[in-house]
């Protein structure tokens, strides 16, 4: 009997996630705003032959740190290097002499593997919104209220921008020069949109993202380049911890609030159905229990 009621309960769930899927086909289709921009680009790793597409909130600053760090020791150029490796990770990542090599070419790049590091949609969000709103005060004016900010993104997403003059909005409170709504979606467009992945998706690779994943792997392009010293220094940079605990209290809190809210739930299941769709990632469960096809 008990496996009889197992198997109901199963069946009723698939048939839920099946007209989950159906409904957010259609209710994501004109969120289409990336297809028409130049998104991303990729960076490339000579010591493991790779090129990988930097995305936003997937290991980003790191990847493109360790890719000019190596770039930057191949160059020969030891005070250059060593004025470089001085620097913090994230502000080294975003120099002018980083800028001026990331993602310049190298000898037969473009024979390389392309690696695309995937992140869950909704963990992704999460961290986007943390970083925008609670570290760069770049919130579309919502005062760190987390409804006001998706529903902001949702809208002028579905509407390409033409929702309200909020879309295309500047904050003045911003700690950065990066304070305009264009800062925001580029952290936050869907993983598609990056290095046209959305076209060109059965070229890469697709690694489920993981801060282990990206250590390793920028471990394993730096290895064939760098000194053991300073492979021993870029270990140790690496393992140290960038994430506050506030910020992994925020991020639980904000989770537990879109796992309760339908509404929430609903706005980021259609903005972000082409990455599920895409990379094949499996729809969260309570985004299916919502039965958004019920309206």
């Amino acid at each position: 009997m008990d496996s009889y009621l197992a198997m109901g309960r199963m069946s009723s769930f698939d048939e839920n996630r099946k007209r989950t899927i159906e409904y957010l086909s259609i209710a994501s289709a004109n969120i289409t705003h990336f297809k028409n921009k130049r998104i991303g680009f990729l960076t490339h790793f000579s010591g493991t032959e790779t090129s990988v597409c930097l995305i936003m909130k997937n290991g980003h600053s790191v990847l493109r740190f360790v890719s000019c760090l190596l770039s930057i020791a191949e160059s020969k150029d030891k005070k250059a290097f060593e004025k470089f490796d001085s620097l913090l990770t994230f502000k080294a990542a975003f120099s002018k002499d980083c800028n001026r090599v990331v993602g310049k070419k190298k000898p037969n790049s473009e024979n390389y593997k392309k690696v695309a590091f995937i992140r869950d949609p909704i963990e992704r969000f999460v961290s986007g919104y943390l970083f925008l709103c609670k570290r760069q005060n770049v919130c579309f004016n919502c005062d760190h209220n987390e409804s006001c900010f998706l529903t902001t993104l949702y809208n002028c997403y579905k509407t390409d921008n033409t929702y309200a003059k909020i879309c295309k909005y500047k904050s003045r409170s911003a700690t950065s020069r990066h304070n305009s709504s264009g800062f925001i979606y580029a952290h936050l467009n869907p993983q598609a949109a990056y290095c046209n992945l959305w076209q060109t998706r059965d070229k890469f690779e697709v690694i489920h993202y993981s801060r282990d994943k990206y250590y390793n792997f920028s471990l394993s392009a730096a290895r064939p380049i760098l000194s053991d010293a300073h492979m021993r220094t870029l270990d140790g940079r690496m393992r140290q911890s960038t994430i506050h605990a506030a910020e992994v209290n925020d991020a639980a809190n904000l989770k537990k609030m879109i796992t309760s809210d339908r509404n929430m739930a609903r706005m980021l299941a259609e903005l972000y159905y082409v990455d599920y769709q895409l990379f094949g990632l499996e729809i969260p469960k309570f985004i299916v229990d919502f039965k958004l096809f019920k309206g």
